[in-house]
Protein backbone atom coordinates (compact mmCIF):
# COMPACT_ATOMS: atom_id res chain seq x y z
CA UNK A 1 0.00 0.00 0.00
CA UNK A 2 2.89 2.32 0.80
CA UNK A 3 4.34 1.69 -2.66
CA UNK A 4 1.02 2.46 -4.33
CA UNK A 5 0.67 5.70 -2.38
CA UNK A 6 4.20 6.70 -3.33
CA UNK A 7 3.58 5.89 -6.98
CA UNK A 8 0.37 7.87 -7.03
CA UNK A 9 2.14 10.82 -5.43
CA UNK A 10 4.82 10.77 -8.09
CA UNK A 11 2.28 10.52 -10.91
CA UNK A 12 0.44 13.56 -9.59
CA UNK A 13 3.69 15.49 -9.29
CA UNK A 14 4.59 14.49 -12.85
CA UNK A 15 1.31 15.86 -14.16
CA UNK A 16 1.81 19.15 -12.33
CA UNK A 17 5.40 19.54 -13.53
CA UNK A 18 4.53 18.58 -17.12
CA UNK A 19 2.10 21.48 -17.31
CA UNK A 20 5.02 23.92 -16.99
CA UNK A 21 7.46 22.87 -19.74
CA UNK A 22 5.52 20.17 -21.57
CA UNK A 23 5.26 16.44 -21.14
CA UNK A 24 8.09 15.50 -23.48
CA UNK A 25 10.57 17.96 -22.00
CA UNK A 26 9.76 16.82 -18.48
CA UNK A 27 10.15 13.15 -19.46
CA UNK A 28 13.57 13.89 -20.91
CA UNK A 29 14.54 15.70 -17.71
CA UNK A 30 13.55 12.64 -15.67
CA UNK A 31 15.66 10.39 -17.90
CA UNK A 32 18.67 12.69 -17.57
CA UNK A 33 18.26 12.76 -13.79
CA UNK A 34 18.03 8.98 -13.69
CA UNK A 35 21.14 8.69 -15.85
CA UNK A 36 23.06 10.93 -13.47
CA UNK A 37 22.02 8.80 -10.52
CA UNK A 38 23.09 5.59 -12.29
CA UNK A 39 26.43 7.14 -13.23
CA UNK A 40 26.94 8.10 -9.58
CA UNK A 41 27.28 11.78 -10.26
CA UNK A 42 27.07 13.50 -6.92
CA UNK A 43 24.98 12.69 -3.88
CA UNK A 44 21.34 11.82 -4.15
CA UNK A 45 19.42 15.08 -4.26
CA UNK A 46 15.91 15.91 -3.13
CA UNK A 47 14.86 16.34 -6.76
CA UNK A 48 15.72 12.71 -7.46
CA UNK A 49 13.54 11.28 -4.71
CA UNK A 50 10.99 8.89 -6.16
CA UNK A 51 12.95 7.73 -9.18
CA UNK A 52 14.19 4.54 -7.57
CA UNK A 53 11.88 4.33 -4.59
CA UNK A 54 9.41 2.21 -6.55
CA UNK A 55 9.32 0.17 -9.74
CA UNK A 56 7.13 2.71 -11.42
CA UNK A 57 9.75 4.86 -13.14
CA UNK A 58 9.17 3.18 -16.49
CA UNK A 59 5.43 3.65 -16.20
CA UNK A 60 5.94 7.30 -15.29
CA UNK A 61 7.99 7.95 -18.43
CA UNK A 62 5.57 6.04 -20.66
CA UNK A 63 2.65 7.93 -19.16
CA UNK A 64 4.33 11.24 -19.93
CA UNK A 65 5.30 10.33 -23.50
CA UNK A 66 2.11 8.60 -24.60
CA UNK A 67 0.02 10.48 -27.11
CA UNK A 68 -2.98 12.15 -25.54
CA UNK A 69 -6.06 12.44 -27.69
CA UNK A 70 -7.46 15.94 -27.63
CA UNK A 71 -11.19 16.08 -27.24
CA UNK A 72 -12.64 18.62 -29.58
CA UNK A 73 -15.41 21.00 -28.66
CA UNK A 74 -18.12 19.08 -30.53
CA UNK A 75 -17.08 15.83 -28.86
CA UNK A 76 -17.02 17.55 -25.50
CA UNK A 77 -20.55 18.81 -26.04
CA UNK A 78 -21.68 15.33 -27.11
CA UNK A 79 -20.10 13.75 -24.03
CA UNK A 80 -21.66 16.40 -21.78
CA UNK A 81 -25.08 15.82 -23.36
CA UNK A 82 -24.72 12.06 -22.97
CA UNK A 83 -23.74 12.44 -19.32
CA UNK A 84 -26.71 14.75 -18.74
CA UNK A 85 -29.07 12.27 -20.41
CA UNK A 86 -27.69 9.40 -18.35
CA UNK A 87 -28.02 11.46 -15.20
CA UNK A 88 -31.61 12.41 -16.01
CA UNK A 89 -32.47 8.80 -16.79
CA UNK A 90 -30.91 7.62 -13.57
CA UNK A 91 -32.79 10.27 -11.59
CA UNK A 92 -36.09 9.37 -13.26
CA UNK A 93 -35.55 5.69 -12.60
CA UNK A 94 -34.69 6.35 -8.97
CA UNK A 95 -37.75 8.59 -8.58
CA UNK A 96 -40.03 5.98 -10.15
CA UNK A 97 -38.55 3.28 -7.94
CA UNK A 98 -39.06 5.47 -4.90
CA UNK A 99 -42.70 6.09 -5.83
CA UNK A 100 -43.29 2.35 -6.25
CA UNK A 101 -41.60 1.62 -2.94
CA UNK A 102 -43.61 4.33 -1.15
CA UNK A 103 -46.83 3.02 -2.66
CA UNK A 104 -45.97 -0.50 -1.56
CA UNK A 105 -45.18 0.70 1.95
CA UNK A 106 -48.39 2.72 2.11
CA UNK A 107 -50.37 -0.28 0.90
CA UNK A 108 -48.80 -2.50 3.52
CA UNK A 109 -49.47 0.03 6.28
CA UNK A 110 -53.18 0.21 5.46
CA UNK A 111 -53.54 -3.47 4.67
CA UNK A 112 -54.31 -2.62 1.00
CA UNK A 113 -57.59 -1.11 2.16
CA UNK A 114 -59.49 0.74 -0.60
CA UNK A 115 -60.35 4.40 -0.08
CA UNK A 116 -63.84 4.01 -1.62
CA UNK A 117 -66.31 1.14 -1.74
CA UNK A 118 -69.79 0.52 -3.14
CA UNK A 119 -72.54 -0.33 -0.66
CA UNK A 120 -76.14 -1.35 -1.44
CA UNK A 121 -78.83 1.25 -0.71
CA UNK A 122 -80.61 -1.02 1.74
CA UNK A 123 -77.51 -1.33 3.90
CA UNK A 124 -76.95 2.43 4.07
CA UNK A 125 -80.46 3.03 5.40
CA UNK A 126 -79.37 1.70 8.79
CA UNK A 127 -76.62 4.34 8.96
CA UNK A 128 -78.86 7.29 8.09
CA UNK A 129 -78.92 9.73 11.04
CA UNK A 130 -80.40 12.82 9.41
CA UNK A 131 -83.06 12.71 6.72
CA UNK A 132 -84.61 15.81 5.21
CA UNK A 133 -87.97 14.92 3.61
CA UNK A 134 -88.33 16.16 0.04
CA UNK A 135 -90.85 18.88 -0.73
CA UNK A 136 -93.37 17.95 -3.40
CA UNK A 137 -93.05 20.61 -6.12
CA UNK A 138 -96.41 22.43 -6.47
CA UNK A 139 -96.23 22.37 -10.27
CA UNK A 140 -95.59 18.63 -10.26
CA UNK A 141 -98.39 18.05 -7.80
CA UNK A 142 -100.77 20.14 -9.87
CA UNK A 143 -99.80 18.18 -12.98
CA UNK A 144 -100.14 15.00 -10.96
CA UNK A 145 -96.56 13.97 -11.73
CA UNK A 146 -95.35 11.22 -9.45
CA UNK A 147 -92.72 8.49 -9.47
CA UNK A 148 -89.29 7.62 -8.10
CA UNK A 149 -86.13 9.66 -8.51
CA UNK A 150 -83.02 7.45 -8.41
CA UNK A 151 -79.83 9.22 -7.33
CA UNK A 152 -76.24 8.03 -7.25
CA UNK A 153 -74.46 9.52 -4.28
CA UNK A 154 -70.99 9.69 -2.80
CA UNK A 155 -70.80 9.80 0.98
CA UNK A 156 -67.59 11.09 2.50
CA UNK A 157 -65.65 9.57 5.36
CA UNK A 158 -67.42 11.97 7.70
CA UNK A 159 -70.84 10.66 6.63
CA UNK A 160 -71.85 13.77 4.69
CA UNK A 161 -73.05 13.74 1.10
CA UNK A 162 -70.24 14.81 -1.23
CA UNK A 163 -71.71 14.22 -4.70
CA UNK A 164 -75.13 13.58 -6.20
CA UNK A 165 -76.11 12.53 -9.72
CA UNK A 166 -79.55 11.83 -11.13
CA UNK A 167 -79.84 8.39 -12.70
CA UNK A 168 -83.55 8.39 -13.50
CA UNK A 169 -86.90 9.91 -12.56
CA UNK A 170 -89.39 12.59 -13.67
CA UNK A 171 -87.60 15.86 -14.46
CA UNK A 172 -90.14 17.92 -12.50
CA UNK A 173 -89.13 16.03 -9.34
CA UNK A 174 -85.34 15.80 -9.64
CA UNK A 175 -84.52 19.27 -8.27
CA UNK A 176 -86.61 18.66 -5.16
CA UNK A 177 -84.95 15.28 -4.62
CA UNK A 178 -81.44 16.71 -4.99
CA UNK A 179 -82.09 19.52 -2.50
CA UNK A 180 -83.45 17.12 0.10
CA UNK A 181 -80.84 14.36 -0.18
CA UNK A 182 -77.98 16.88 -0.19
CA UNK A 183 -78.79 17.56 3.48
CA UNK A 184 -78.81 13.93 4.58
CA UNK A 185 -76.13 12.67 6.93
CA UNK A 186 -74.91 9.15 7.70
CA UNK A 187 -72.76 7.48 10.26
CA UNK A 188 -69.25 6.98 8.85
CA UNK A 189 -68.95 3.64 7.13
CA UNK A 190 -66.14 1.66 8.77
CA UNK A 191 -64.01 -0.90 7.00
CA UNK A 192 -61.58 -2.74 9.27
CA UNK A 193 -62.19 -0.01 11.81
CA UNK A 194 -61.35 2.85 9.42
CA UNK A 195 -63.86 5.22 7.75
CA UNK A 196 -64.07 5.02 3.95
CA UNK A 197 -65.95 6.82 1.20
CA UNK A 198 -69.10 5.09 0.02
CA UNK A 199 -70.83 5.04 -3.35
CA UNK A 200 -74.46 4.04 -3.18
CA UNK A 201 -77.91 4.76 -4.60
CA UNK A 202 -81.01 6.24 -3.03
CA UNK A 203 -84.62 6.17 -4.17
CA UNK A 204 -86.76 9.23 -3.48
CA UNK A 205 -90.42 8.31 -3.93
CA UNK A 206 -93.09 10.88 -4.82
CA UNK A 207 -96.66 9.72 -4.52
CA UNK A 208 -99.92 11.67 -4.60
CA UNK A 209 -101.82 8.90 -2.86
CA UNK A 210 -105.32 7.73 -3.68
Amino acid sequence: MRERVTETRELVCDEMAAEVDGRTQYARALLRLAAWQVAGRGARTAQAIGIFDTNSFERRVMRLTEKHMEVRSARRLAIAALCAALGAGTFASALTLRMHVNAAIAGSATGDQPGRITVPAGKMVDLLVKKEPPQYPPMAKKARVQGTVVLRMLIGKDGKVQELHVLSGPKMLTTSALKAVQQWEYKPYLLNGNPVEVETKVNVIYSLGK
